[in-house]
């Protein structure tokens, strides 16, 4: 359950941040007097809700081993619970997963297409270079949006399925698979975020010099044409590298 609430609390938050760049983009000049608390509390009270709700629903679907319909199914009852197997509530949870996605795919593009479309009407009065560097960050953000949905949404959603139809052949090996294709897609997210973006390439390389055991970072700067810098130190002799 933590790893769901965690996942949907993942999805809002890339919902949230096309959202917030759009609204900098086509109300930045309005919103330069708004206190940045604003902007928090907001956040704290979309995650908080959608979170509390979530678990209620989780809370109403779980179901104790005493009281499975079929405990003849269940070999082992230390440490597992049970889903509702049918009725109002497991229909419930179902079509509550799919409407989830549904919006969510829907408030993405939304947005997506607003901000393109700002940009467009603005790209007469913003310089060529803001201009692509925007255009540049909503793309990544895009990108880095659609791997949390690949790899986790839809084995999520084939999970909800294998568990509502849970009689179908072969329901507890897809949903095998689904899940570990689920618990790690934070590692295809992860990597996605370095490529894109280079402030956390950078950061990383930081990290990993000053690790490394035969070596120091002494500097990191900007070069010519925007080109990283490195200055190591490596017994006694000062090596660099861009």
């Amino acid at each position: 359950m933590v790893t769901m609430v965690t996942f949907q609390n993942c999805i809002l938050g890339l919902v949230t941040t096309i959202q917030f760049r759009y609204v900098i983009i086509a109300y930045g000049a309005r919103l330069a007097d708004v206190r940045p608390l604003w902007g928090y509390v907001y956040c704290i009270v979309i995650h908080g809700a959608c979170s509390a709700f979530f678990t209620i629903l989780m809370e109403f679907w779980r179901l104790p081993v005493a009281d499975y319909p079929r405990p003849d199914l269940i070999d082992d009852t230390e440490r597992i619970f049970c889903f509702h197997p049918d009725g109002i509530t497991d229909d419930f949870i179902f079509y509550y997963a799919f409407v989830d996605a549904f919006l969510v795919c829907f408030f993405l593009t939304l947005f997506a297409v607003l901000c393109f479309r700002e940009l467009k009407k603005q790209e007469k009065f913003m310089h060529k270079n803001t201009l692509a560097s925007q255009r540049t960050l909503l793309r990544n953000l895009l990108i880095s949006t659609v791997i949390p949905l690949l790899f986790g949404g839809i084995p999520l959603l084939v999970i909800f399925v294998n568990v509502h139809r849970h009689e179908q052949p072969n329901a507890r090996l897809i949903s095998s698979v689904c899940i570990v294709i689920f618990l790690n897609f934070g590692t295809a997210f992860g990597l996605c975020t370095l490529i894109l973006f280079k402030p956390y390439r950078e950061a990383v390389g930081r990290i990993f010099l000053r690790l490394m055991p035969c070596a120091r970072a002494l500097s990191f700067m900007k070069g010519k044409n925007e080109t990283s810098v490195w200055a190591v130190r490596i017994t006694g002799t000062l090596k660099s590298g861009t």
